[in-house]
This record gives structure tokens, sequence and C-alpha cells, in this order.
């Protein structure tokens, strides 16, 4: 089928999106809107100024987004001309910095169900700043991070396409973008291109970097201290495969030079992590190369220092508490990007004084949260790393209790889930079984005090769905609650 058709197709897939952070692997569910056609002119959702008049240019074939998370993602067929007057537009667009991205051709394309990437000759990407700042800087939100987007189609694993193709900002929205596809079968002669002032260059193409690879992909780039800035020699760099067991005498692996440099060429085509360690500072994750034939990336590291972290468990008395479950987690650096440790770090069990260590942690800040069988600490903010005698008071957490019930009291039948919701945070599930009238109660246990809301949903064949109002849990109170089902 012509994607390039005058007859306006629409099409809304409610698709399970899953956004993995790089800190709480946290998931939420999305609506993906994808329309295609060259009819329906786009409303500005907020953007910098020419920005809506760029994603109506009349080269546009297919455009989507991710409902709630303020990027929209337009996608682009045409010769050297065309692309010529999008780039002379692209050149009016009002914003602080614009980036122009070469890749090679073709386009790899951001799902399967939707084509191949010989469609498309470029990308638009553009970013509404509130609804970044909302989803990327909020203080109780991790900064810094990756978004891989994984889609529920045919194919399993291997289908996994990253729609957000590049590290967000912690500080400010990501810049308008457009990736463009040249190369040899591509409809674009870039010879005769000459790029506006403004507009920043980035050539991601293999033949730019400095090591050519016919065969496989090309991983190159520099690690630095994080304190003083200098190169680190002699730090190590491997990819090891996403879904597969490593096998440490083949995975690729290079060390950086007297520069800090380091360079891996010809990679196997699939989906890498990234770790780099070096003695004296903590290993580090830094998210995913995806190889295939002439892939190229370039990449700057940062290395922090191990730090400890020491404290104690306290109560309301001032009294230490024994086995408590100290967790350490949302781990950044002291440049305020999130420090991704490339192994989990182990929650620690406190002894008879209450006290607490964790040692190997990255110089910078670290999130805390002890808890045990009736209590959690009260606050949830970043202690900076190292530090001494950290101080967790615990509280005691409250439960919820209820049934689910239709509009005449009676109990729902069949399998229900109830999550509780704090602030759009979801800190507890239960699930249950209606089986009678004696029983269909659901119990939520261990939640922290503040203000949440339930939903619950029948998973049976009449699909509904209830949610309360706010409530206010106290330290150690039990709320009850039926919550009436919709027909």
């Amino acid at each position: 089928m012509d994607p390039v058709s005058s007859q306006k197709r629409l099409v809304f897939f409610l698709l399970t999106v899953t956004f993995f952070l790089a800190l709480n692997h946290a998931s939420a569910f999305a609506l993906i809107q994808v329309a295609q056609g060259e009819d329906e002119p786009i409303r500005d959702e907020g953007w910098s100024k020419g920005a809506v008049e760029f994603a109506n240019l009349p080269s546009r074939f297919r455009w989507f987004a991710v409902s709630g998370y303020g990027d929209h993602h337009f996608e682009y067929r045409g010769h050297t001309k065309a692309f010529l007057d999008a780039l002379k537009s692209f050149a009016e667009i009002q914003a602080p910095q614009k980036e122009l991205v070469i890749q090679d051709w073709p386009a790899k394309p951001h799902w399967n169900a939707f084509g191949g990437g010989e469609d498309v000759d470029w990308r638009f990407t553009i970013w509404n700043p509130k609804a970044y700042h909302d989803r990327f800087t909020n203080p109780d939100r991790p900064k810094g991070t990756w978004v891989a987007t994984y889609l529920a189609i045919d194919g399993g694993p291997d289908r996994v396409e990253d729609i957000h193709l590049f590290p967000l900002s912690p500080n400010k929205p990501a810049p308008p973008r457009i990736t463009v596809y040249i190369g040899e079968g591509g409809r674009i002669d870039w010879t005769r291109v000459l790029v506006p002032a403004g507009i920043e260059v980035i050539d991601e193409r293999a033949e730019a970097q400095p090591i050519i690879s016919r065969e496989g992909g090309v991983f190159v780039g520099s690690v630095y201290d994080m304190g003083t800035g200098k190169p680190v020699v002699g730090a190590s760099v491997s990819l090891v495969e996403v879904y597969k067991e490593p096998d440490l005498e083949t995975i690729p692996r290079a060390a950086t030079d007297k520069d800090g440099r380091f360079a891996l060429e010809g990679v196997p085509e699939g989906s890498f992590n990234v770790l780099v360690s070096a003695d004296g500072y903590v290993q580090r994750s830094t998210g995913r190369f995806r190889s295939e034939a002439k892939t190229s990336e370039e990449r700057v590291v940062y290395l922090a220092e191990a730090a400890t972290v020491t404290g104690v468990v306290i109560d309301f008395d001032g009294n230490p508490v024994a086995g408590a479950q100290v967790h350490a987690f949302r781990t950044t650096g002291f440049d305020g990007e999130i420090y991704s440790v490339a192994n989990e770090i182990e929650p620690v069990v406190t002894g008879e004084e209450g006290r607490f260590q964790f040692a190997g942690l990255p110089k910078g800040y670290v999130y805390l949260q002890c808890r045990g069988d009736w209590f959690t600490n009260s606050n949830f903010e970043p202690f900076p790393a190292p530090a001494r005698n950290i101080h967790l008071m615990a509280v005691p957490t409250g439960s919820v209790r209820g049934r689910l019930v239709d509009s005449k009291a009676r109990l729902v039948s069949g399998e229900f889930m109830v999550t509780i919701v704090a602030w759009g945070r979801r800190v507890g599930r239960a699930r249950g079984r209606s089986v009678s009238a004696d029983d269909g109660t659901f119990e939520l246990d261990g939640i922290p005090p503040g203000e949440y809301y339930l939903e619950g949903s029948d998973r049976g064949a009449h699909d509904r769905e209830a949610t309360t109002q706010r409530f206010f849990l106290k330290p150690g109170e039990v709320v009850e609650m039926d919550m009436v089902m919709d027909p």
C-alpha cells in the first residue's frame, strides 16, 4: 500500500507499552496515537515557534505520539529538493538549539508493524517543554532517564525498538531534531545540501567514525573521571548482549588508551548493554547500543569513585530498630545524572543496634528506604554519598481492606485486581478472587502514610472498573471501604 496515499488513514492503536525507567523499573500503560496521511493538519502542541509549520510539510506521510509523554514523531518521504525545503523550514524554528543527525540509509523502522525503513527519508522529533519537565525533571522522578519502549506486537524481543532515540537532558527539553538518511539507494543527494547556520550537525554514519567497519557495527567513545574531568586510562568497555547469558570469552570488549578513548569495530548484530569499569571506580551501565550493518555510535562516559554510606534505623522514641531491611536505589553522580550501577544493590538488614552500611556506591546521591513487617521510613529524599550516621525513622505502615461490589452491594464474581495509587505512583497491588457471598475481599498491607486512591478492575467477562475518592492513610491505620464497580 502506498504510504503517501491522498486518502487519510487515521488509526488509534491501543498497544501495551512498557517504559523501563533506568532506576525503579516501574511500568506504565499508554495510548500510542498513530496517523498516516497528508491531508490532516497537526495542531500546535505547545512547541517552539515554527515547529508546527515543519510538522505539516506536504512531504509528511506519518506521525505518532505517546499520550501524556509530550513528544511527537513525524516521518517524511522525498527527494533532495523536498529535503532542502524541509531544511529551510527547520532553520526557521525558533529554539535555543536545533540538531540535524545524519545516518546511513535506509532508516531503521520504529515499529516493524508499520512498514520498512525504505519508506522514510527523514524524521522530525519535537517535545512539549512542560510535558518534558513533568516527565523528566520533576523532583519526584529520576533525572536523565533513558526511555526504551517495548511494543506488544508479534516477534517478541527482537521487535524492541527505541522510540526516544537519544539520551534525555536532565535540565532542559530535548531540542527539535531532524534525522536524515543518506547513502547508496537513498533519495537525497547530500552533495547538494548546505546546512544553514544555527543547526548542530551530528554525523552518525559509519564512514564518519575514526574506524570504518565493513562488517558489523562501530562503537567508539571516551571515558573521563567525573571529579577531575581527566581521561581514565585502561578502563574496560564491554558489550553484553541483551536477553542472552554472557560469554566472558567472546563478548566485545575494549580498553581506553592514554587519552581515555576506546573503539570497538565489527560488533555483531544485536542489542547490547554497555558496561564501563576501571580500577578505583564504580562500574557503570550506560544504556544500550544496538548494532546493525553500518551502525555507528560515539558515547562519552563519566566514572565516579566509590563511596560508603552508613546510618541507623530508629523508631519514634529514638530506639534502634533491629531486623529492618534497608534498600539503596536511584544512585546519581554529583553531576546530577543517573549513575546506573551494573549490579543490583543488595539490601542490608540491620542488627541489634539498628545500623546499616552500603559500600561501593558511586559518589553523588542515593535514595534510602527501610522496610519491615510494620514500618517504612518517613521520607524519600536523596542522601549524599559518602555520608555517615544517617538516621532513618521507622514509621508504622497502614492497611487498606475492602470489597468489590456492584451497584446493589453484591460481591463481584470472577478475578479482580486492586491497585493503590499515590499521586500517580503505584505502591501496592493485591489480587483476589470473589467466589462466594462470604469472600471477595481484598487487602493491601505495608502502605506508607500518605494520600491515595484505589483502582479496581474486573478481569472477568464484564470488564468492569472502579475508582475511589482520595483518602489519607495515617501511620498504623486500617482503612476499610467498598469499591462499586461500573456496570
